[in-house]
């Protein structure tokens, strides 16, 4: 199936000045006018930009269909598609608290009224969608899973359209598409990215329920359960197994932070080591965050009084000598791209956070060079474990 778009001028926006075009954000020149968007959080690469080839392929093959309906976007990862149609009736539908706080960021930059709805991906979208697009998202389980969900969500004259870069394209895309949803084509790639095409007229009448991830987590004696969009599907994340060989029990210590927690097992550690501790854990993703309270129940529900969790961007809310610990295992990654700016945003919030004479206790790879990072933040770093890929650091607050 061949594809092919002229790209009409776009419209022009009185709601964008040239004072909020600073030099970090960059003009989005879409099918559907012109936007200043940004990356949250913000990055001091210029080379970045918070849309892709993706981002302009579906606007492109939306502008050609006289009427959108209820709209569905799902995974947007900055907002590029959600400010772009902003004008329609949009329910957005994400797994990230740090996709959330950008499109509430890039409808400010454009003085747009917020008048889309969002549903964390731990929730379901209510009512029925006339067009549903879908930026791919990385993990294969979870656009199984959306798509899973989406066959309760459109209607027989509906339209599903993903797009993903071709760069990452694997068959098992439309495969998916096709399982769930019927007949599906793709596009001809445009600019290094495809779409996939889905009517719904004919939904397949088997639907095979997703595959549940759970695993023996043997270092904590626990059985760990992980919902689609959790990283780390089927095994205890190597970084984190090294962090946890190197905790002690923390005793005299009252409050203790899992940071970026994903499905929660080095605050299930301190839990279990430590009678009195209290855990929070956190993280950007809301499925991390529900996976990690579903841990607890299952294997400390003792200890469920002693903990709270929390779906932010990190610990940039919480108050000054907030911890008496922050135990981290930050990723190097932001979607595709790849960098140590989240890490280091979680070094500067845990810095924040901590109480004096607090500690970080923080894992990643030898390469990385943590360590300079947290001497240069905390004037100290101790190495207190690791292995022949992995170390760990601890940083003290003075």
């Amino acid at each position: 199936m061949t594809l092919l778009y002229c790209c009409p001028t776009p419209a022009y926006n009185p709601a964008i000045t040239h004072d909020d075009r600073q030099l970090t954000m960059k003009i989005f020149s879409s099918s559907f006018g012109e936007y200043t968007l940004d990356r949250y959080p913000k990055t001091q690469d210029v080379n970045l930009q918070a849309w892709d080839a993706g981002d302009h392929y579906l606007l492109n093959h939306l502008a050609d269909i006289d009427s959108l309906g209820r709209v569905l976007i799902i995974n947007d990862t900055f907002g590029a598609l959600t400010t772009a149609l902003y004008q329609h009736d949009i329910t957005v539908w994400s797994d990230s608290k740090l996709a959330e706080l950008s499109y509430q960021k890039n409808y400010r930059l454009n003085g747009l009224p917020e008048n889309y709805s969002f549903v964390p991906s731990t929730e379901t979208p209510k009512g029925l969608f006339d067009t549903v697009i879908i930026k791919i998202p990385g993990t294969n389980r979870y656009l199984d899973d959306i798509l899973l969900q989406l066959t309760a969500l459109v209607k027989p004259d509906s339209r599903v359209i993903g797009a993903g870069m071709a760069k990452y394209w694997t068959k098992k895309w439309p495969q998916y598409f096709a399982d769930r949803l019927g007949h599906s084509e793709c596009s001809l790639t445009w600019k290094k990215a495809r779409l996939i095409l889905s009517n719904t007229d004919a939904l397949p009448v088997k639907q095979a329920a997703v595959k549940t991830s759970s695993y023996r987590a043997e270092p904590l004696e626990m059985t760990i359960g992980k919902l689609s969009n959790v990283y780390g599907q089927d095994y205890l994340d190597v970084g984190a197994r090294v962090l946890i060989a190197a905790l002690p029990d923390f005793n005299g210590r009252q409050t203790l932070a899992d940071l970026g927690c994903g499905s929660g097992e080095l605050g299930l550690c301190a839990l279990s080591k430590n009678s009195t501790i209290n855990v929070e854990f956190i993280d950007e993703s809301y499925q991390a965050v529900a996976s990690a309270k579903a841990n607890v129940m299952t294997n400390l529900p003792g200890a469920i009084d002693r903990a709270s969790f929390t779906c932010s961007d990190g610990l940039i809310d919480k108050d000054k000598n907030s911890y008496d610990v922050v135990l981290c295992n930050p990723p190097f990654h932001q979607q595709q791209t790849i960098g140590d700016h989240i890490a280091w945003n979680m070094m500067h919030q845990a810095r924040n956070s901590l109480k004096p004479g607090g500690e970080l206790w923080l894992v990643g790879n030898r390469h990385l060079n943590y360590n300079n990072k947290l001497q240069r933040l905390f004037g100290n770093c101790d190495q207190v474990g690791g292995s022949d890929k992995f170390v760990v650091f601890k940083s003290v607050k003075t």
